[in-house]
């Protein structure tokens, strides 16, 4: 009796154990017993893989946030920073990101666009948006009755305050505000057109007369003027970035334009080709992430795209500038800020007489 007994209850020990495993294979309530992975906030698996961003040097201040959002979404998050906007396109046009990164968040994708490379992108997410500006020293900007009433890029120019701003040729915000002043003095209520370029050229020469520093970096451009503000009475930059530099105590006047600006609109853009099989759906939590938490954009001075801003930022609307629609058109507007519009370079030749 007792053998049979025991066989009874060793297969019907194996039934149960084996109706168990069976069940854990299609619901999953996310215990944890030593084996298999635990549950993020966000329900996200804690043993998922890393996404891992390439992103633009100008969102290295998103960090902090980008650090909240992996915790509370339960898988890593690493941000590279391989170079800025323009440099990072090139990259990606010539499929130095494919298998190496998940995703791209670069100022704008516009130049992805512009360099027909698309297809490198499954997927794009415009996060927030900040406008090029002028970050104004408050004497200037109150000489001249800006504070108060914005004025356009023809104005600036004819007051003939000086500046600062990032080279077109290797920083995003230094061609957006090169094709913001093109697009705003052509007046035509479309991108700017190389017809256009060259009808506005004595226009745009004058405004860039007043240009007196220039950089490939906006960090540097930016200590150099915080450090000594004799060498321009203003330095054009992102809007998010000349509100931290005032909150930090730069005595300047944040100046918007109001004849139009271009805006960084900040995409989060999954890669066709990307390090992980997972990567877009972490995307889209990440995405989502921000929408739940706005105040993460908030702080850093950029406004959302559905329109809410920091108080502190200048009340009025952006009259958002059309960009430059084909490649064509950005080299010629560069080429053109490079060869005739800007100030001459200064060449300094150094003799030795030493006779070593």
């Amino acid at each position: 009796m007792k053998k049979w007994l025991t066989a009874v209850l060793v297969f019907l020990t194996g039934i149960i154990m084996s109706a168990c495993g069976a069940a854990a294979g299609i619901f999953d309530f996310g215990f944890n017993f030593g084996g298999g992975s635990a549950k993020g906030a966000g329900g996200a698996s804690s043993s998922a893989e890393p996404l891992v961003i390439a992103a633009a040097t100008e969102l290295e201040d998103l960090e902090p946030a980008i650090a909240a959002a992996s915790a509370d979404l339960g898988f890593d998050i690493h941000m590279e920073f391989p170079d800025g906007t323009l440099a990072n396109t090139q990259e990606l046009a010539q499929g130095n990101f494919d298998g190496r990164y998940d995703a791209t968040w670069f100022a704008t994708n516009r130049y992805v666009t512009i360099e027909k490379a698309g297809d490198k992108l499954a997927d794009e997410t415009s996060i927030a948006r900040s406008p090029v500006a002028l970050g104004v020293t408050t004497a200037v900007a109150q000489d001249n009755g800006w504070i108060d009433s914005a004025p356009s890029w023809q104005e600036i120019a004819d007051s003939g305050m000086s500046f600062g701003m990032t080279d077109p040729a290797t920083s995003n915000s230094g061609f957006s505000a090169l094709a913001s002043v093109a697009t705003a003095m052509a007046d035509t209520g479309s991108a700017v057109s190389i017809a256009d370029i060259n009808r506005i050229s004595p226009q745009v020469k004058s405004f860039f007369a007043n240009q007196t520093l220039t950089s490939g970096s906006s960090g540097w451009l930016t200590e150099v003027f915080t450090e000594d503000p004799r060498k321009a009475d203003a330095i054009i930059n992102y809007e998010s970035v000349l509100y931290t530099l005032k909150a930090e105590g730069a005595d300047i006047e944040v100046i918007v334009p109001r004849d139009g600006v271009i805006s960084a609109d900040y995409p989060l853009s999954t890669l066709a080709n990307p390090l992980h099989e997972g990567a877009s759906a972490q995307v889209a939590q990440l995405v989502e992430w921000f929408e739940e938490h706005p105040d993460e954009l908030l702080n850093s001075y950029r406004r959302l795209n559905n329109g809410d801003t920091d108080p502190a930022l200048q009340a009025s609307g952006i009259y958002e500038l059309p960009f430059p629609a084909t490649k064509d058109v950005v080299n010629t507007l560069v080429g053109a800020y490079s060869n005739e519009l800007r100030n001459p370079g200064e060449t300094a030749f150094v003799l030795d007489i030493s006779g070593s």
